[in-house]
This record gives C-alpha cells, structure tokens and sequence, in this order.
C-alpha cells in the first residue's frame, strides 16, 4: 500500500508526464507546419521515450512510427499527420491507473 508522499508523488509524475507530452505534440505539429522535421524527431523520440518508462507501450511505438519516418527521409506531410494523430490517439487512450502501477 501506498503512503500519501508516494501517491502525491506518483501524482506529480504522471502530471509532468502529461505536460511534457503535449509540449512535445505542440513541437511535432510545429515542425510538421513549418519543416522543420529535426524538432518534429526529436519531440517523437521523447514521447517515445517517456512513454516506454511509463509502460505505454501503444503510445510508444505510435511515437517511434514517426520517429523512425522522419530519421526515413519521409516527407509527406498528410501522412506524418496522420501519424501525429496516432499519437495522440494513443495518449488519450493510456490509462492513468495503468501507468501509476508501472512505476510501483
């Protein structure tokens, strides 16, 4: 069982997890926007990262997907799009209580 510091602290990690991501989704839509795609790589390769750690694994491999597109040479914009839409599917999908019990 946990005590109320680790549960705050669970608390206040999940919520940096959740801030990061959408400050990584706004670097990713950005550079999808403008092409500058190095940013757009380096925020899915953080995502990627933080999710794993957390034990999302879907969101994980949705961020690795346009990671690995753009390490690629891909350049077609609607279909990194659609894979920024991946992500973020995935991310709305994670269960919070889910990623908790992975760090326990």
């Amino acid at each position: 069982m946990l005590g109320d510091d680790d549960e705050e602290f669970l608390k206040q990690l999940l919520e940096e997890f959740d801030k990061e991501f959408w400050e990584a989704m706004e670097k990713i839509r950005e550079g999808l926007k403008t092409g500058e795609l190095e940013e757009t790589k380096i925020a899915a390769h953080s995502i990627k990262g933080s999710a794993a750690v957390f034990g999302a694994t879907d969101l994980s491999e949705a961020a690795k997907v346009l990671e690995h597109a753009v390490k690629n040479g891909e350049t077609d914009a609607k279909e990194m799009t659609k894979m920024a839409d991946t992500i973020e599917e995935c991310f709305k999908t994670v269960d919070r209580e889910t990623l908790a019990s992975s760090l326990m």
